[in-house]
């Protein structure tokens, strides 16, 4: 920043007051976390449900070790619909982790978040279960 001018009265420099208004647009930095449209897997959660249920492959380990429960990760969903910053926020077991980070980042583009009507950045929780119903051949993973 330049160096300011003083202000003078009778030709010598006074002290004085000044004011700058800064105004920041907060839609286009950062995350989002409050947000008037939420983010949207395309087609909807049935869809969501589907894609889960179709790519999640139950570990072996934890199959064969009858080890199940609910993982819960953490995403970004940015404003092109893409999926990023992807973490566990509540774990199960390492491999059942690995799993639901696998596939979360394995997910198509969702329709992202809006805000006056202008995409942004937001941040989604999915909770990912993993049961095993049948431990010898079908082992079913529920969103």
């Amino acid at each position: 920043m330049p160096k300011w001018t003083p202000l003078q009265k009778d030709g010598k420099p006074v002290r004085s007051r000044v004011s700058c208004p800064i105004s920041f647009d907060f839609m286009d930095i950062g995350v989002v976390w409050r947000v008037e449209k939420m983010a949207e897997f395309v087609g909807g959660n049935e869809e969501m449900f589907k894609f889960l249920r179709e790519n999640i492959k139950y570990p072996e380990f934890a199959a064969n070790n009858s080890v199940q429960g609910r993982v819960n990760v953490k995403f970004v969903v940015e404003k092109d619909g893409s999926i990023s910053d992807v973490e566990v926020l509540r774990s199960v077991h390492p491999s059942l982790d690995a799993e639901a980070v696998r596939v979360v980042k394995l997910m198509p583009k969702w329709k992202p978040a809006e805000n006056r009507g202008k995409p942004v950045r937001s941040v989604y929780t999915l909770p990912i279960s993993f049961r095993i119903t049948d431990v010898q051949t079908n082992k079913k993973v529920l969103p």
